[in-house]
């Protein structure tokens, strides 16, 4: 039997890399969304999707890199989704005191 998991070769280095990247995108977004109610949710999906990404890179088997793979694309589309929540909501915001500070000024 095959292992599922394996570290040789470069992956120890690509795994350390992108350990390195999760770090600083997961800060990035935990200070972004600071004052955002859902903030939690967004953070645990994005983690997940990090996590994912790491299982992939060590992953031995077709089984455990689908897998991994359908996980990424599963909490990708879920972050997205959330990022484009809050820029529509962040651009309603915009165009409503753009449209209050228009009728206040004619």
């Amino acid at each position: 039997m095959t292992e599922w998991l394996t570290l040789s070769g470069v992956r120890p280095v690509l795994l350390a890399l992108v350990a390195l990247l999760a770090l600083v995108v997961t800060r990035y977004a935990v200070t972004n969304f600071r004052l955002d109610p859902r903030r939690r949710s967004f953070v645990s999906k994005l983690v997940g999707c990090l996590v994912a990404v790491l299982v992939l890179i060590v992953s031995n088997h077709i089984v455990v890199f689908f897998v991994a793979w359908m996980s990424i694309s599963l909490q990708l589309h879920s972050c997205s989704c959330f990022i484009l929540s809050v820029t529509e909501r962040y651009w309603r915001l915009i165009k409503s005191s753009f449209w209050h500070a228009a009728q206040k000024l004619f």
